[in-house]
């Protein structure tokens, strides 16, 4: 074999990529001068590497603009007990003899303080199956902020339709809640082009349209600038065939035995599509795909539906070419601590708006005893490692005889609106998932919360905690909060005369973004390139964001 591999220039390692993937015999008829050898997939990137690209390395971390969530522990600073002598000064860590009446202090160790979830409001439904062309509205949405009005794409089954042809159609609204179905003329329906319809799966490449995601590509020329990923069902094994001589490494054993492809289209402004009939992967992702652009990665990063021990998870893959994916890794399936009957379905992976790095995720759950569903939330320091936020489900199926009363199914596009709030799309049924599909079904509604407030860093008494060292983007700080009447929040910039904990004037009451002051003053009294450490006090309060402005 070594003689093999000198003589035709193929590297050890890729010949292990290439037997990994079944194709040690295309290996040798490529370097014998037959078929052309597989493509490279492109090399995966490391936990470590994700850290370093983020910027999480640094100390002090220059935060981004923007506000900042506590949807994790990420701002929090772990502290450490300080070993004193008597007189105060710091113990060696190496003394080598004993030292009398030392004494540990805590020193920025956080205390009295909590994660939890915050739960949604449901407003809906905002948009009803009233079209002839909707027989069945499904939970695959995706709303989108354009500046001055908002889109929303959805998914719709067409009367007599199986769920592999579906049609994309189109909304919009000026403040979130009212919505209208323009009549675009674009695709025809019963010998009409009166309609919202942007995408007919009939005449997709491979007549199949299911399970898309519609995103903006900030990287893709002015005709580009939309992007719309989805399933395909083949109607035969060709185009997979070639996919895996050509790229093995983009096609999962479950994708080829369903004969599935995700394929993508682009258009200048979410209304005229082009399409390709290339494959970005085989793979079987029946619920919806989330693509995104990251611009810390430098790579596209996508969300799919995964299958693991016959139970459904959320799978996650990266790539610097759109048009070629990997086979994507599960990262969130039934935890230990769930319910066993439960699944994860769709995604719903969103950004929080306005932010770099707020990533979070609105797993629907599905409940196999009751055939019904809940939601919950995870969130992420980079969008590849997941923890669930403490606090169970968010929303849960309407009351009996209401329109998401069966199941649900959320969308993307974590979306702020008018009036202070952020929402959600989602896909709601009064009958249960499984149940036998007839009349008309679906209808879209928001889950809501007021703005900032997903998750909130409770202290439920007493509480106390330090920031990591910062570099600030700014020179005033605000604050999401709401308190007790008995209850407020003081903070102090640590090592900054006038700015401590007894000299900040208290939060107290339900604020959006108020400003911190100390004895009325605004100003950290920080110069630029100054590293700062926040030390916050809490009592009978929950904290939900803060931003340097």
């Amino acid at each position: 074999m070594s003689r093999f591999i000198r003589e035709n220039r193929l590297g050890r390692r890729r010949i292990l990529q290439m037997a990994s993937a079944g194709t040690v015999g295309a290996v040798a008829r490529a370097a014998l001068g037959g078929e052309p050898a597989a493509e490279s997939p492109p090399p995966p990137m490391s936990s470590m590497a994700r850290y370093f690209a983020y910027g999480y390395n640094r100390e002090p971390y220059p935060l981004p603009p923007g506000p900042h969530l506590f949807i994790d522990w990420r701002y929090v600073q772990c502290g450490a007990v300080a070993w004193l002598k008597p007189d105060g000064s710091g113990a060696p860590l190496f003394a080598h003899q004993e030292i009398p009446d030392v004494r540990g202090e805590p020193y920025r160790v956080p205390w009295g303080i909590r994660l939890a979830a915050g739960q949604a409001e449901r407003i809906g439904p905002v948009l009803s199956n009233d079209r002839d062309w909707e027989f069945m509205i499904g939970g695959y949405a995706t709303l989108l902020d354009l500046g001055g009005r908002f889109g929303l794409w959805y998914e719709a089954v067409p009367p007599g339709g199986d769920g592999e042809a579906n049609l994309l159609c189109y909304a919009e609204s000026t403040d979130g809640l009212n919505w209208t179905k323009p009549e675009l003329g674009l695709c025809e329906y019963d010998g009409r082009t009166k309609n919202n319809i942007v995408i007919d799966g009939r005449r997709c490449p491979y007549g199949s349209f299911h399970g898309n995601g519609v995103f903006l590509d900030p990287t893709a020329p002015p005709q580009e600038r939309f992007k719309v990923v989805y399933m395909a069902m083949l109607k035969d094994d060709g185009p997979i065939a070639r996919l895996k001589r050509e790229r093995p490494w983009s096609v999962s054993p479950f994708g080829e035995a369903k004969r599935s492809i995700i394929q993508y289209a682009v258009s200048p402004d979410g209304l005229h599509w082009t399409f390709n009939d290339g494959a970005m992967l085989s793979h079987m992702s029946d619920t919806q795909t989330v693509v995104y652009y990251d611009g810390f990665l430098r790579r596209y990063v996508g969300y799919f539906r995964t299958l693991v021990m016959n139970r459904r998870g959320i799978g996650r893959a990266e790539t610097p070419d759109l048009g070629r994916w990997p086979v994507p890794e599960t990262l969130l399936w039934s935890d230990a601590g769930n319910d066993p009957a439960e699944d994860c379905y769709t995604n719903s992976k969103s950004l929080y708006p306005g932010t770099q790095t707020m990533h979070l995720m609105f797993p629907t759950i599905y409940k196999r005893r009751v055939d019904g569903c809940s939601l919950r939330m995870a969130s992420s320091l980079d969008g590849a490692a997941w923890q669930w936020i403490p606090g169970g489900d968010v929303l849960t199926t309407g009351a009996e005889g209401t329109w998401d009363a069966g199941c649900f199914f959320a969308g993307s596009g974590l979306t702020e609106i008018p009036g202070d709030r952020v929402v959600l799309p989602y896909g709601g049924y009064h009958r249960p998932h499984k149940y036998p599909r007839w009349g008309r079904m679906g209808q879209i509604g928001l889950a809501c919360w007021k703005k900032e407030r997903l998750a909130a860093l409770v202290a439920d008494e007493q509480g106390e905690f330090c920031t990591q060292q910062l570099l600030l983007p700014g020179d005033t700080l605000h604050l999401n909060f709401q308190t007790s009447q008995a209850g407020y929040i003081r903070v102090a910039v640590e090592d900054v005369e006038g700015r401590r904990l007894d000299d900040c004037d208290p939060l107290i009451g339900d604020r959006v973004k108020a400003p911190v002051t100390w004895r009325g003053e605004s100003s950290l009294k920080v110069g630029t390139g100054t590293p700062v450490v926040l030390w916050f006090r809490m009592r009978a309060a929950r904290l939900y964001s803060f931003e340097i402005r």
